[in-house]
């Protein structure tokens, strides 16, 4: 069984986000490419040297959209409302012809991120924050596995509590993000924040007004307007690299070609459930 190597696996993911592109032009969705990606496109003119990953970002109603429309026969979105196993609360692509095992534990396929941006207060945005943050902890403890929880009592009294936490259904504190996150969205504000993602960032509305071209991997695809805004918020000074020491990929991911890894050892791993149904 060989692993893809970086370079493979970064081609496969491009292949994913020209698909997603070409679907969101033919259909009116607005997106751009965001964080590290966007970060990656201005800096780099394409991926930050030690990143592994995409991410693209979407204002709710047109993430709303594209979750209920985007299909083909190879690529699919899994979320919270059509992947029961599903550890965050946005959106993935996926190529389901391909494995990928994230942080030892958990079994999809290669995929890109959609980050959601929702309405955000003007004051007390970080309590909405900080209940992010105690359910995304909440939905962590719900998905761990036995071999996580260990053995002998204090084992024991961990799977009490995560079949307790279970028992409320099994994404129920990822729905309860969600609910967390657009709980502005009926109501106008300036401000837009990522509620669902790490990090704690909130721009002004008009950022995603429009979209630019930028150079991303020999390609151009869409970026914020206001995207030295975005930048800044998520960043700061980000047209300089951080120190060597910290130029290091913040994922621990090992990547198959599905019809070559038959022998993949699958126990102990939280397998997505549409795997299981091919």
């Amino acid at each position: 069984m060989q692993e893809i190597d970086i370079k493979s696996l970064r081609q496969i993911q491009l292949g994913i986000l020209d698909t997603v592109d070409t679907f969101c032009k033919e259909n009116g969705i607005k997106y751009w490419l965001d964080k590290g990606t966007l970060l990656g496109a201005i800096r780099h003119k394409g991926y930050i040297p030690w990143d592994d990953d995409i991410d693209i970002g979407m204002l709710r109603e047109d993430y709303e959209l594209f979750r209920k429309s985007f299909k083909t026969d190879r690529y699919k979105l899994i979320t919270v409302y059509n992947e029961s196993n599903i550890f965050c609360p946005f959106g993935k692509v996926v190529d389901t012809k391909t494995y990928l095992v994230e942080d030892n534990k958990y079994l999809l396929s290669v995929n890109i991120d959609v980050d959601i941006y929702d309405n955000a207060p003007g004051k007390n945005i970080q309590n909405v924050f900080d209940k992010r943050d105690k359910l995304r902890r909440l939905s962590s403890l719900s998905k761990q596995t036995d071999k996580e929880l260990g053995r002998g009592l204090k084992g024991l009294i961990k799977r009490v509590r995560r079949n307790y936490l279970r028992s409320k259904g099994q994404n129920h504190y990822l729905f309860e993000m969600i609910k967390n996150a657009t709980k502005f969205n009926k109501s106008e504000t300036k401000l837009v924040a990522n509620f669902l993602e790490y990090g704690r960032c909130a721009v002004e509305k008009s950022v995603f007004d429009s979209t630019v071209l930028v150079s991303f991997e020999g390609k151009e695809y869409p970026a914020p307007v206001g995207y030295d805004r975005l930048l800044t918020a998520y960043f700061g000074d980000y047209m300089t690299p951080p120190p060597k020491e910290k130029q290091i990929t913040h994922h621990f991911i090992k990547a198959y070609y599905k019809d070559k890894a038959s022998d993949l050892d699958k126990n102990n791993l939280y397998v997505m459930s549409y795997l299981t149904k091919d």
